[in-house]
């Protein structure tokens, strides 16, 4: 059976977690952490009402009744007094601090990423600095090759109309007209 007082301990014992808990997660902000609260005490007292045993106790705190009466050094459960002072283990505080070195692991963890992410954007902005350039530098290269490929064919018919010239010259020598006298000089 549950007394007020218990139900009152009960009732601000998970109070008391519920804000050291929904202080504890990881802001989405990026924000640093509001400073940690102040820590709870790692036991609680409770007095014992008419009709409880040292196992309804333990129950109403999650505990085992051999781990309530080793805190309070009982060693006959059922000699229990009517407002007796029992000290109860906090294991919301546990609880608590092991939620706090989570949440501080997982804090070192997101910092060591975000580092990571970082260096690797900007190890991605380098390359694409990089590529860009690569990028200008074959375009100036295809531009090159394509006034060259001009200068080719310049080339190529400069040499045509040279070796037609040349060959006209040729078969030209052997027959001349010397000032239309009809005379075919030889060389």
């Amino acid at each position: 059976m549950w007394s007020i007082d218990a139900r009152r301990l009960l009732a601000s014992s998970l109070l008391s977690a519920v804000f050291v808990f929904a202080g504890g997660w990881l802001p989405a902000s990026g924000q640093p952490f509001p400073a940690a609260p102040p820590q709870p005490e790692e036991t609680l007292e409770y007095r014992v009402h008419k009709g409880e045993s040292l196992a309804d106790i333990a129950r109403v705190f999650h505990l085992v009744p051999d781990e309530l009466a080793q805190a309070n050094g009982i060693s006959d459960p059922t000699c229990l007094q009517i407002e007796q002072p029992l000290k109860v283990p906090n294991v919301f505080a546990h609880q608590a601090a092991q939620l706090r070195e989570e949440r501080d692991g997982l804090a070192a963890e997101k910092a060591q990423l975000v580092r990571q992410v970082t260096a690797q954007a900007q190890l991605l902005a380098a390359k694409e600095q990089q590529l860009q350039h690569h990028a200008g530098e074959k375009a100036a290269v295809v531009r090159e090759l394509a006034r060259a490929g001009y200068w080719q064919g310049g080339v190529y018919l400069l040499a045509a109309l040279f070796l037609g010239a040349l060959g006209w010259g040729v078969g030209s020598r052997q027959k001349i007209n010397y000032l239309g006298l009809g005379l075919h000089y030889a060389w």
